[in-house]
């Protein structure tokens, strides 16, 4: 009877250990078969146009990879933003909602990023708000670790939580990416989510929640898409499918004129109108 039971609870272990979230990938320009976690569309990877996102994490560090669907070689770089201290209203809290330009590429945003990462073939760079501006820390690398693969045009990048400005892993983030060139006067494509917006200034409404970084946790960090309201009003707002919408523009309006609205999580009107 003790061998059985210590038998069961064996196996328990086994399957909490392998359905929980954390993972530590290889950092070696190759994408394996679930090296980021379950390799499902909408769990541990994304896609947009041709590009394939990968993004998981352990208690030491964070990681975000994108894979074909563009020129490594070129000088193409991998993009992404992080709140690492998410208010429940996306656009209300600490950090700033404008990134910093890099390829002649400024987004706006609807989460108030903490830390801005950006690798490319031979240059990282680490940007954290302080004083309420970017503060490039390209010459201390060390917290980045990354690798460009310009024959399979794959990067893989893993970057320390506590270089981020925080002491430890953060209970929650918010994240989304892109990705830069800088011919022709630069700007973005394989954005991640994929609705948002593209070129110079883009429009970036639609964010990917991480409400849970625990490792037994089941929490995936492509399930749950956001959308906040970023611009002027909308009076012909059609259909969405999405986790949290939120509404927080003083004096704008949301006008629902067909479709149907799918809100998994919550609805959240802090200002504005949305009809």
């Amino acid at each position: 009877m003790n061998y059985r039971v210590t038998l069961i609870i064996g196996l328990l272990l086994i399957v909490f250990k392998s359905f929980g979230q954390f993972n530590t990938p290889t950092i070696d320009g190759a994408i394996g078969t679930n090296e980021y976690g379950n390799h499902t569309i909408g769990a541990n990877k994304g896609t947009s146009g041709s590009v394939d996102w990968y993004c998981t994490w352990d208690d030491t560090c964070a990681y975000f990879a994108i894979d074909s669907g563009f020129n490594a070689s070129g000088g193409d770089a991998l993009n992404v933003y992080l709140d690492i201290d998410p208010a429940i209203i996306s656009n209300a809290g600490t950090g700033l909602d404008t990134g910093a330009t890099y390829d002649n590429v400024t987004p706006n945003m609807v989460i108030n990023a903490d830390a801005f990462l950006y690798v490319k073939d031979n240059y990282e760079d680490r940007n954290i708000v302080s004083s309420s501006s970017w503060v490039s820390h390209s010459s201390a690398v060390s917290k980045i670790t990354a690798f460009v693969n310009t024959t399979t045009n794959t990067i893989e990048m893993r970057v320390r939580w506590d270089s981020l400005g925080v002491s430890a892993r953060p209970s929650r983030f918010n994240w989304f990416g892109f990705i830069s060139y800088n011919g022709g006067g630069g700007g973005c494509f394989g954005q991640m989510p994929s609705a948002n917006g593209n070129g110079n200034t883009p429009d970036m409404p639609r964010y990917l929640k991480i409400e849970n970084t625990d490792s037994a946790a089941l929490e995936k960090p492509f399930s749950k898409e956001c959308y906040t309201h970023l611009g002027n009003s909308v009076y012909n707002f059609g259909p969405i499918d999405i986790y949290d919408f939120t509404m927080n523009s003083p004096g704008d309006s949301i006008l629902r004129t067909a479709g149907d609205w799918s809100i998994e999580g919550n609805l959240y009107v802090e200002s504005g109108v949305v009809d």
